[in-house]
């Protein structure tokens, strides 16, 4: 508003004239803040700012049309030489290499155009600089941070209900060499290093049961047993338990799970434990297994590991020795061929601990190819959630 700029003769339409009224104001804007192009090149820079309403005389009107036509016609001309310090501080405006070299070789013929068509350039230069530099830089809100998986991994991202963003756990790409290896009995088992529906089951009610209590899992211990790659016990760590401890008999899966855990800024206590050989680690006991559970908020957490009898009974017993010490159990099994004899040694162990049964139908599960190379199943899963003790909210 401080710069006078040419009248600009009345169009027929309303919309062309606010058009118009835009540029002018913008064109007299950007004079404010482009001081490179230099006062002698700007045709109302070098005359006098007129604060008053009243219109000039007709002698200073005739001079400045005079002075006008004369920078229009010097516009006309190429740059002279003593221009090009100028130009340099125009380019350096530039924010990237690529708008610097197109600026090089359009200055010249852009201030070699008639004044109407020039104002209108600087207007949409106006605007195009802010695009431009916007472009260059990540937007705002935005996260950078990529996760790299190990070699023969991928990333593969897991959303939980009730937390705010999907969980990352690192799956082999496919488990063929290494289930046919363990079918010859040449390796140990390799089917934790993929995941498992009844894991995403599990982590699910982890969730629940935190939404349950006044205080979250915030003064909680969990132990998974059978970890794999760890849904569970990231998604405790997600949660803020007080302690997390990922156990397995394998330490490469460990491996995995403590990457993944490690990327995500999540703090996971990996623990090899062959919970079927080695029972639980009294107080004063050596390491080589979890210490036994003695307080109220403990979860003992186990998720498709219930595929033989051998595992059945001893996870019935580490699970009644937990709840027996007044801890929680939640076990998730989509297998289905051995849960009915958790069931039964359970009882055995602790016949008036508390079970509560649910069944969860997930469609078009997505399995790794675990006996042919680069054959990926997508089946219907049914996952039965069993929540042992007397601390898990009913409803």
């Amino acid at each position: 508003g401080r710069w006078r700029t040419p009248p600009v003769r009345p169009l027929g339409s309303r919309l062309d004239g606010s058009v118009c009224m835009l540029s002018n104001c913008s064109y007299s804007s950007c004079c404010a803040w482009l001081p490179p192009l230099g006062s002698d090149l700007l045709p109302h820079s070098s005359g006098a700012r007129s604060t008053s309403r009243l219109e000039p005389s007709p002698a200073v009107t005739a001079a400045r049309l005079s002075r006008q036509s004369t920078r229009t016609r010097n516009l006309r001309r190429p740059m002279a030489r003593s221009r090009s310090t100028d130009r340099l501080q125009i380019l350096s405006l530039m924010p990237s290499p690529s708008l610097q070299c197109w600026a090089r070789s359009s200055l010249s013929s852009f201030l070699s155009l008639p004044i109407c068509n020039l104002r209108l350039l600087i207007v949409l230069f106006a605007f195009a600089l802010p695009a431009a530099a916007s472009a260059s830089s990540p937007r705002a809100g935005t996260v950078c941070c990529k996760i790299a998986p190990p070699v023969g991994c991928h990333v593969r991202r897991v959303s939980v209900p009730g937390l705010d963003e999907p969980l990352a756990v690192f799956e082999r790409d496919s488990l063929a060499e290494e289930s046919n290896a363990f079918i010859r009995g040449q390796r140990s088992d390799p089917f934790g290093k993929v995941l498992w529906p009844a894991a995403w089951a599990a982590a699910t009610a982890l969730v629940l049961h935190a939404q349950s209590r006044e205080g979250g899992l915030g003064d909680c211990c969990v132990v998974e047993a059978g970890a794999g790659l760890g849904l569970c016990s990231l998604t405790a760590s997600k949660l803020k338990a007080s302690r997390v401890i990922a156990t397995d008999v394998s330490a490469e899966t460990l491996r995995l799970l403590e990457a993944a855990a490690t990327a995500q800024s999540l703090h996971i206590e990996c623990q090899l434990w062959d919970f079927v050989a080695v029972p639980w680690r009294a107080p004063d006991g050596a390491a080589g297994a979890p210490e036994l559970p003695g307080a109220l908020g403990t979860v003992l957490v186990a998720a498709d590991v219930l595929y033989s009898e051998e595992l059945a009974d001893a996870l019935a017993l580490r699970c009644a020795q937990a709840c027996q010490r007044g801890g929680l159990a939640v076990v998730a099994d989509s297998v289905g061929m051995y849960t009915e004899r958790f069931t039964v040694a359970l009882r055995s162990h602790a016949p008036d601990v508390a079970v509560d049964s649910t069944r969860i139908l997930m469609p078009e599960w997505q399995a790794v190819a675990v006996a042919k190379a680069d054959a990926a199943r997508q089946y219907d899963a049914e996952v039965e959630v069993l929540r042992i003790g007397h601390g898990w909210d009913r409803h």
